[in-house]
């Protein structure tokens, strides 16, 4: 994991969250997920982060389910990212990456009164996300979990509508 603050213990990591709901970006445990933030909301949620642990929620909104208080739910599962890099672009947005730490389990939306959303998270059923391994082991992994999900012949994915639902797949199953 390419941060400077490594978690080791799921009893260490903050319960509420705040989370950026973003349709197809895909960010896993140990990866990194380069971002160009630009909405007043989540420039607000981004200085929050700042302050405090520097850690924010990615999770993939459901736009398949019916809008809610005028956004969409949220499916069951996200990740953890620490912010490590960030950048000002001079015309009022960030360029950052986020670092995923673990996955976690939506318990909750919290009404909240942020401009942001925040939810109460669970990260037991992903303890294992933060034990130490190879990259070669985490690819093993992924393939192990994943591979029958992947192995469709490749004149299926391209142009069809099978793309976006693997990746919401493979953010919620692979390390």
């Amino acid at each position: 994991m390419s941060i400077n603050k490594p978690y080791v213990d799921i009893n260490l990591l903050p319960a509420l969250i705040p989370v950026f709901p973003l349709d197809g970006a895909l960010m896993l445990p140990r990866g990194n997920l380069p971002l160009n933030i630009f909405e007043p909301r989540y420039m607000t949620m981004i200085d929050e982060a700042l302050k405090t642990e520097r850690l924010i929620g990615m999770i993939q909104p459901d736009v398949m389910s019916d809008m809610e208080r005028g956004e969409f739910k949220l499916h069951s599962v996200g990740c953890l990212g620490r912010l490590t890099q960030l950048a000002e672009t001079g015309d009022g947005r960030y360029i950052i990456s986020l670092t995923g730490v673990i996955r976690f389990k939506l318990v909750e939306e919290l009404r909240v009164i942020t401009p942001y959303r925040q939810c109460i998270v669970a990260y037991e059923p992903f303890a294992e996300d933060l034990i130490p391994v190879s990259p070669w082991w985490i690819g093993a992994l992924c393939l192990r979990r994943c591979g029958p999900m992947l192995s469709a012949p490749r004149s299926r994915l391209i142009g069809s509508r099978l793309i976006r639902p693997r990746m919401k797949i493979l953010s919620m199953h692979c390390p």
